[in-house]
């Protein structure tokens, strides 16, 4: 039991690449009733910075958790090696078994193909995003490339639109559409 000015002990320390990511995950663990007391989501202001944070967390005597996206694989492994034993069984160092989970491409990705393209247009109307959308739409570059690429572009394309809608789409997704990589690394530390 704590002091009412005493904060709890932490539990576990997720890491993610960046404050949209953890807009996102926290977003989503209040509306899963997932409780996050105890357990710091800190974002790491991208994963060359995963090994600090790794050895920061044991050295604080805290288990780990963590997304990362499907790009930094090489990173994530190799940050494994170094940490751990390059003598360990390759198994070993699969980053699930460190609960660090994939996003296919990133978190953006992921929520955007949870809430569907369409529900994306229906929040960036709803914030008053969406001309601006068919803005950049019209750009050049953006003429030819996937909707679900342009929605990723756009989101993160002005100064704190991405953790904006980080939070938002978090906020929107179906649960029953829940990405995986967050259901799986809120399976571990709630």
């Amino acid at each position: 039991m704590t002091d009412a000015g005493t904060a709890p002990a932490q539990r576990w320390r997720v890491l993610v690449e960046g404050a949209s990511d953890a807009a996102a995950v926290t977003t989503l663990a209040a509306r899963l009733g997932r409780d996050l007391t105890g357990i710091a989501v800190v974002p790491m202001q991208g994963i060359t910075n995963l090994r600090t944070h790794l050895r920061a967390a044991a050295a604080d005597g805290l288990p780990a958790a963590g997304l990362y996206d499907a790009a930094e694989e090489r990173v994530v492994r190799r940050t494994l090696v170094d940490l751990h034993s390059a003598a360990l069984d390759p198994a070993a160092l699969d980053p699930a078994a460190h609960h660090l989970f994939r996003c296919e491409r990133d978190l953006e990705d992921e929520l955007i193909r949870a809430c569907t393209t369409d529900g994306v247009l229906d929040l960036l109307a709803e914030r008053h995003d969406l001309d601006r959308f068919r803005a950049f739409q019209r750009q050049p570059f953006q003429r030819t490339r996937p909707l679900d690429a342009q929605l990723r572009r756009f989101i993160g394309t002005a100064s704190g639109r991405k953790i904006a809608y980080g939070s938002l789409l978090a906020a929107v997704v179906p649960l029953e559409r829940t990405p995986t990589p967050i259901r799986r690394l809120l399976d571990v530390v709630t």
